[in-house]
């Protein structure tokens, strides 16, 4: 029997730990090594208004549980983790302490650049959002 998430005596984090060693295999450029670690991230994810949502564990003495709760840090590096699976972003583009060069661009001719789409879920809020210069889809 696993206990109930109000039974739990404490948290455990390790699918947020699985999602590290997905980032770290890209950065390292071990391609072969992301499928393994995907797969054991892709059999703990429940879905939650239909986006996959990285779950916080509980466990009390021996016993664990998931807490279908939704963590913003977990959901935020969920999302990091594919966008660098699908190459939406590099891991140069997220570097810098430049640690981790890409051999095929060189040092200074390329500089980290990340954009950013906010989409408002009204009208009303991108009229709200637009009178702060802040511009939406």
């Amino acid at each position: 029997d696993s206990p109930s998430p109000a039974e739990a005596s404490s948290e455990a984090e390790w699918p947020f730990i699985i999602l590290f060693q997905i980032m770290t295999c890209i950065f390292e450029n071990r391609l072969n090594d992301v499928p393994k670690y995907r797969a054991i991230l892709d059999s703990v994810l429940f879905e939650m208004n239909g986006y996959p949502v990285v779950p916080l564990y509980a466990a009390s003495g021996n016993k664990i549980c998931a807490k279908n709760q939704c963590t913003t840090v977990f959901q935020a590096f969920l999302i990091l983790t594919e966008m660098l699976e699908k190459q939406l972003v590099f891991p140069h583009d997220l570097d810098y302490r430049r640690q981790f060069q890409d051999s095929r661009i060189e040092a200074n001719k390329r500089t980290p650049i990340i954009q950013i789409a906010l989409l408002a879920e009204s009208t009303a809020f991108q009229a709200l959002l637009s009178t702060y210069g802040i511009i939406t889809q």
